[in-house]
């Protein structure tokens, strides 16, 4: 077994409790320092609840796979099916659209504000689907998923944990795909479901095996609702 060297800060003291950042950190220097996932793993591992698809649209990430919580401050919104425009909005601020971009297919889209999402925040968002009956107007959606960046210190503690395992597959000559699978696989470990999603579409020049494995595993997270 890889011996774990953890910084002097983060090992508890006398029996108290770890905050839940340090547990963050111990679980992120653990996977970073253990031997890394095999890259099929990540095609593997699903979460536990798919999406349902609503009318036209199955809206998959952010914050809808297992938990709210997202890693990235500019997140990518993936969805299956046809919409015409994605909204973003501050959950205490619900009156006040934060940003939108008209969208014309199902290609993910970043999040590429003049900011960076805040760290801890609660954020909301949208895909407006075109009513098929009239397609130049947009069919009533009423409905916006929530979700949350973490916290400044948990963010944190993962990005250190994230430098040390692409150190170490780096030195391994790991290809790109692998290490974003790996990190994936990491992200999933955490439950970090969205951030996961979001490594593997962020390779350059995939290889086309790569596409195709990705669009599959993407498409397998939304099912049929019951009739």
């Amino acid at each position: 077994m890889t011996s774990l060297i953890l910084p002097i800060l983060y090992l508890p003291a006398n029996g108290v409790p770890l905050t839940e950042s340090e547990n963050f950190l111990l679980r992120g220097f653990a996977q970073a320092n253990s031997q890394p996932t095999s890259k099929i793993g990540f095609w593997q591992h699903k979460p536990r609840r798919p999406r349902t698809i609503r009318g036209n649209v199955c809206p998959i990430s952010p914050g809808l796979i297992e938990t709210l919580n997202i890693w990235h401050d500019r997140p990518l919104f993936i969805w299956q099916g046809q919409g015409s425009q994605l909204r973003v909005r501050d959950y205490n601020q619900r009156d006040r659209v934060l940003w939108e971009r008209t969208i014309t297919d199902q290609a993910p889209v970043r999040y590429d504000g003049q900011a960076a999402l805040q760290p801890g925040q609660l954020y909301q968002w949208q895909i407006m689907a075109t009513d098929p009956a009239t397609p130049n107007r947009l069919a009533n959606q009423k409905t916006w998923e929530t979700f949350r960046v973490l916290p400044a210190e948990q963010r944190q503690a993962i990005g250190t944990a994230l430098r040390t395992l692409e150190q170490r597959l780096q030195q391994q000559n790991a290809s790109a795909e692998d290490i974003a699978l790996i990190k994936a696989e990491f992200f999933a470990d955490q439950d970090l479901w969205s951030d996961a999603l979001q490594v593997i579409y962020e390779v350059s020049n995939p290889s086309a095996q790569f596409v195709e494995q990705r669009s599959s595993y993407v498409a397998s997270l939304c099912q049929s609702s019951a009739p």
